[in-house]
């Protein structure tokens, strides 16, 4: 039984001269290793090289060596043109020797020498809690998932707060149990895929934080059940199911808040995904950006994505602390599917095929306005999306949608922007979309300020879109506002293989 084999791992190191000490100069370096890390064939750092009295009079050569061969030579002009150092075409699981050396005088002088071990290329199996926390030491690992592990009573930290860049196979085998009680940057349980991929896997009952004593954080934040930030367009997220799971989450930050049920940031490809009786709370107490989604927080233009079936209930509200700041804008972008999505004009990024069914909450919204603001307040709800910015075809909603607005109670010049959709807040689409269903669902709108930019569209929210197809929602109440209800429907009598999509009709003659 192969175990996973554990790689030493190399963190920021700073160097100093000792051959330039010798001959009494200042010339010293640092080391550390860049986020692509070392690779079963590749290997990068980040290099500084400091001469702070100007002695070094000629090149700077960094060289690479095995035991029997120096295998790549750079040149630098001076040693403010060095700072990422790459090294190509390595061979798997051999030691390489990294000299820096720079002309002083007459002299070549070596400043530095470091030793590291390229990866091995065999996969690494993983059939403990220990195996799959010890991924942190080999962010490049090509992982094989070899049973079901019971994470019950482990402390679970994301082995990737770092970029991960390889790969994850893990057929079809299930993680259950998970518990995550400290708020990084990155939340879930691959907290920060790079370029890597992670295939077929489900994760069974992950917990971050508790409805009792939810994860609290300040600063910044992506989070999602499966990863926080999907960071490349090279990244491949496909044939994953998450169930019976939640995220509880408290945010203070005035910066950016990214949460969905797959990834609270997502720039890759995601495909044939599924979360099941799951949950995530949000509630925020500052003027963030946030982003909340069903399935993605944000999606980034790169973003590739279909056959998503996403059965989760999103609750989110606004207590902002009293301020007396005058410039709190407020941007708040929430959908069943993806919270805000960015344009991309090619056919590839279209989305297709999702499905989304669930309650989205906005239980109160209260920005606790002072008479000296004058920010701007922006709030997109729909069953689908907050802000879609791209064409897509074959959706399925079915969205109970709850939004209580707190009044505002003081004089002043802010402007509140709320558009508030039965599918989307806001779309922009030049694609003419088809077999778009909204089946059942309610939505619910409390909000009695005056004065105030509204809009309010009950099927789409305001659109180029030309084509829909599906029901009409059952019950719609509105209190206090007027309704755009402009956009006709086509009532459909059943939805059994309505869809031209093999996985629409799957999915929904199934449910």
């Amino acid at each position: 039984m192969k175990k996973i084999l554990l790689m030493m791992s190399v963190f920021a190191f700073g160097f100093t001269l000792q051959a330039c000490n010798d001959a009494n100069t200042n010339i010293s370096a640092t080391i550390e290793i860049n986020e692509e890390g070392i690779q079963i064939n590749q290997a990068t750092f980040n290099v500084m090289v400091l001469d702070p009295d100007f002695e070094i009079t000629g090149n700077v050569y960094i060289y690479l060596s095995n035991s029997l061969v120096t295998v790549d030579t750079k040149t630098y002009s001076s040693v403010d043109s060095i700072s990422v150092v790459q090294f190509s075409n390595l061979t798997s699981e051999t030691e390489y020797t990294m000299e820096i050396q720079a002309t002083v005088g007459r002299e070549t002088l070596t400043i530095e020498t470091y030793t590291f071990m390229t990866l091995a290329q065999s996969s690494l199996d993983i059939e403990t809690p220990e195996d799959f926390l010890a991924m942190s030491n080999n962010r490049s690992g090509n992982y094989v998932l070899k049973n079901d592990i019971d994470f019950s009573g482990v402390e679970f930290v994301t082995p990737f707060t770092s970029s991960f860049i390889g790969s994850f196979e893990g057929n079809g085998f299930t993680l259950y149990n998970i518990t995550i009680t400290e708020s990084r940057l990155y939340n879930g349980v691959f907290g920060y895929i790079s370029s890597g991929k992670v295939n077929n896997v489900v994760i069974d009952n992950l917990q971050i934080g508790t409805a009792d004593t939810p994860i609290q954080t300040s600063s910044s934040t992506k989070t999602g059940f499966l990863t926080g930030y999907q960071a490349s367009s090279l990244s491949v997220i496909e044939n994953v199911t998450i169930k019976n799971s939640n995220i509880y989450l408290e945010s203070a930050s005035s910066t950016y808040v990214y949460v969905g049920g797959i990834a609270g940031e997502a720039r890759g490809r995601i495909e044939n995904v599924t979360i099941e009786n799951s949950a995530i709370t949000l509630m925020s107490t500052s003027n963030a950006i946030v982003r909340l989604g069903g399935g993605i927080g944000y999606g980034y233009e790169s973003l590739v994505s279909s056959k998503l079936n996403i059965h989760v209930d999103l609750t989110y509200s606004l207590e902002a602390e009293i301020s007396t700041r005058s410039d709190r804008d407020f941007s708040m972008y929430v959908g069943g599917l993806i919270g805000d999505v960015d344009p991309q004009a090619t056919q590839a990024g279209l989305l297709t095929e999702m499905i989304y069914t669930g309650n989205i909450v906005l239980s109160s919204i209260d920005y606790n306005t002072n008479e000296n603001d004058t920010s701007n307040y922006s709030l997109y709800v729909g069953g689908a999306f907050g802000v879609i910015n791209r064409g897509f075809d074959d959706m399925y909603v079915d969205a109970n949608i709850s939004l209580i607005i707190d009044p505002i109670d003081v004089e002043n010049n802010v402007t509140q922007t709320l558009r508030f959709g039965g599918f989307a807040g806001l779309v922009n689409a030049y694609h003419e979309a088809s077999h778009v269903v909204l089946e059942g669902g309610t939505m619910t709108l409390t909000f009695d300020q005056e004065n105030t930019q509204s809009r309010i569209a009950p099927f789409i929210g305001l659109s180029r879109l030309v084509v829909i197809e599906g029901y009409i929602l059952n019950a719609i109440t509105f209190e206090g506002v007027d309704i755009d209800a402009s956009k006709d429907l086509t009532g459909l009598n059943s939805i059994q293989n309505f869809f031209e999509s093999e996985f629409m009709n799957a999915q929904l003659n199934a449910s």
